[in-house]
């Protein structure tokens, strides 16, 4: 599951026409080696099982006859007979390879021909000569190739067939030409998707390549390609068109200069490649492929960018927000908490009292909802808002509220000034007596005037000296009761 996660990874990023041009190589090298490289390999696994044949006649019957008319068998002797044993075989039995098997045909024609088969024409009153030995030739040539699936692909540029101009990509001349065309498709996939489409991109390399295949029709007609009898296939054209769409953009912007000098590398070495390794026909294709080069630069500078779908616009969007830095939420809550206590504070030095408390309310409840709040800026706030001159409307509930959650969080000298700002007004005496108990116990535990403590735990006492504040205010007073006063 995890190697197709990343698989999966690797080709999203990549975009559809990389993984399409991928699919599409598979399917080229697998037609390749069916119908190329596959009659190649019957072929010699044919020739190894004759050999190993001849091999165990050898052994048993063949080195023994030599010796009865006393000649070694030596390992010379040997060969040498094998060699004869294959010839044999091979001029009775026709070979499996279309080119070769064409050849023998052409080699068993002209022997017919030279040993009765013009005269068969002569006796009817048919002149035979060279014209109509090609026409016969042909014939018979046709004969075969029609049976053969790798004729039906192959670009006859002599006697093409219909079928050939729209298949003849399917096949390669050679594995080198495969690998630089494929390369320079991977290459400029991604680029010439985000530039056409994914659609429009992979439309533009076969309407290429088809067209391409025509105008190669065309040259090979014109008397430099007269006599040329090869076949062409492969993607040449198109990709050169494709590695010229990436060098403009929309409205004449150069690409970048990386993006001009690695197109036109690749376009050099497919050129390069293909002169050094392909047949005369392939120089009219280096001809087109420099047209189709020029032509995809003007395409990629005027064609009009394509129209995003909803679902490509949802991904860009996510994308760009993946790249952004992530923000840190508690940080941003402790800046608008601190935005609003400044803005509380404001409000109140305007007279503007009701959006103070609002302002100021609100931030105190985040303040101390924050888990890292240090004591010295909740202290600073806290002598800030419980100021006399500060009126803004809070209960005393809310008061002590805060001032509870304070103490809770160990923020003693806050918690003394909310508690005792809730103190000044308040009427309910359980409410009272909790927050004087509240008081008195930090003052008393933590040390900060506990003589003051002392006197609010007996205020407690004084109220009420039977419930469970009582209870706790007494042991507290007899805890410190050496700070009794005077």
């Amino acid at each position: 599951m995890k190697i197709l996660n990343i698989l999966r990874h690797f080709f999203s990023n990549r975009g559809f026409s990389f993984s399409a041009i991928l699919c599409l190589a598979l399917i080229v090298l697998i037609t390749q080696c069916v119908l190329e490289y596959g009659p190649s390999w019957k072929e010699s696994n044919r020739i190894s099982k004759q050999i190993s044949l001849f091999k165990d006649y050898w052994e048993k019957e063949g080195a023994q006859k030599f010796q009865s008319v006393g000649l070694a068998p030596t390992e010379e002797l040997y060969q040498e007979e094998l060699n004869e044993y294959l010839k044999k075989y091979n001029e009775k039995t026709p070979t499996l390879v279309p080119d070769k098997r064409v050849q023998e045909m052409k080699q068993e024609f002209q022997k017919w021909w030279e040993t009765g088969g013009s005269r068969s024409f002569a006796v009817k009153n048919i002149v035979p000569d060279q014209r109509l030995y090609k026409k016969e030739e042909a014939k018979l040539l046709k004969s075969y190739t029609d049976t053969k699936n790798v004729y039906r692909i192959r670009l006859n540029t002599q006697a093409p067939e219909p079928s050939q101009v729209f298949l003849h990509w399917l096949l390669f001349p050679n594995i080198w030409m495969f690998l630089i065309q494929f390369a320079s498709l991977l290459f400029v996939a991604k680029l010439t998707e985000e530039r056409f489409g994914k659609w429009i991109n992979l439309g533009l390399l076969f309407l290429a390549t088809i067209l391409g295949a025509v105008l190669l029709l065309i040259l090979s007609g014109t008397s430099f390609f007269a006599n040329n009898t090869s076949f062409y296939t492969g993607f040449m054209i198109g990709v050169a068109l494709l590695l010229g769409s990436i060098c403009q953009n929309k409205n004449g912007f150069i690409s970048e200069k990386k993006v001009i000098v690695f197109a036109s590398l690749l376009l050099f070495l497919n050129l390069l490649i293909t002169w050094l390794t392909c047949s005369q026909i392939y120089v009219a294709a280096i001809i087109l492929s420099l047209v189709f080069f020029v032509g995809g630069s003007f395409l990629g500078k005027y064609m009009p960018l394509p129209k995003k779908s909803k679902k490509e616009i949802e991904k860009e969007k996510r994308l760009q927000k993946a790249k952004e830095p992530k923000q840190n939420f508690q940080e941003v809550r402790k800046k608008k908490t601190r935005a609003m206590l400044d803005e509380g504070f404001s409000c109140a030095m305007r007279g503007d009292f009701a959006l103070a408390g609002k302002f100021l309310t609100d931030a105190m409840h985040a303040l101390l909802l924050e888990s890292d709040v240090d004591s010295e800026t909740l202290n600073d706030i806290a002598k800030k808002i419980t100021n006399p001159s500060l009126y803004i409307e809070v209960t005393n509930t809310q008061w002590q509220e805060w001032g509870t959650s304070a103490y809770q969080k160990k923020h003693y000298e806050a918690a003394l000034l909310l508690l005792e700002k809730s103190l000044i007004s308040e009427k309910d005496e359980k409410m009272a007596r909790k927050a004087l108990f509240t008081i008195g116990e930090i003052r008393v535990s933590q040390n900060l005037n506990p003589e003051e403590g002392i006197k609010r735990l007996q205020k407690v006492l004084e109220l009420n000296d039977s419930d469970i504040f009582a209870l706790q205010a007494k042991k507290l007073l007899q805890k410190f009761s050496n700070h009794s006063p005077k």
